[in-house]
């Protein structure tokens, strides 16, 4: 490995000029693998180039994946992406008592398990949770209907039920006016 290729960062944050990262999550999104490491040959696994065979750093990056005490980051809000580049994208986060780094205990991989597992959680709480307030809202919606809505059905048996008790109080009333005109008109001229 020739000198150029020592000191080349793995992975480069892009960004603007003069705009600091908002949060972790856009962070991450502006982390990318470096594209000078396309090639092969630009990737030094050897800490020591002059010695052959050296391959501590690509060890290192292999161990990450278990290591353990790895300490807990956030976004450093005076980073600014160059250039000039001013500060580093992520800084450590801090006990607010004694001021030490705040480790994560366990691996990155069981670290990342433990994650996805609460968001997969978080997630099927909230979709449980919707589906129980649709069926109530159907619920509450149909309630509301039986009470306040008007049934066709009902309301037009109501009005041929009615039409016909009109209709019969008018025969009744045809019929005591026929009765009421022959005992005035018919009974007075009997005797005549």
């Amino acid at each position: 490995t020739s000198g150029s290729h020592v000191g080349r960062d793995f992975f480069v944050v892009r960004g603007s000029s003069g705009s600091p990262a908002a949060s972790m999550l856009d962070l991450a999104l502006s982390i990318s693998v470096n594209t000078d490491l396309d090639n092969v040959r630009n990737v030094a696994a050897a800490q020591d180039p002059g010695v052959s065979g050296d391959g501590r750093v690509a060890e290192q990056l292999f161990l990450l994946q278990t290591a353990t005490n790895t300490p807990l980051m956030q976004v450093n809000k005076n980073y600014i992406p160059g250039p000039p580049t001013v500060g580093t994208p992520a800084i450590p986060v801090t006990d607010s008592t004694s001021g030490s780094p705040v480790a994560v205990s366990m691996n990155i991989n069981a670290f990342n398990n433990q994650r996805v597992t609460e968001f997969s959680l978080t997630l099927q709480k909230a979709t449980t949770m919707n589906g129980q307030h649709e069926n109530l809202l159907t619920a509450l919606v149909q309630d509301r209907e039986s009470v306040a809505g008007v049934s066709l059905d009902e309301e037009a048996a109501n009005l041929i039920k009615y039409q016909q008790a009109y209709n019969a109080s008018i025969r009744m009333m045809t019929a005591v006016d026929e009765m009421l005109d022959r005992v005035i008109n018919n009974m007075g001229t009997v005797g005549r």
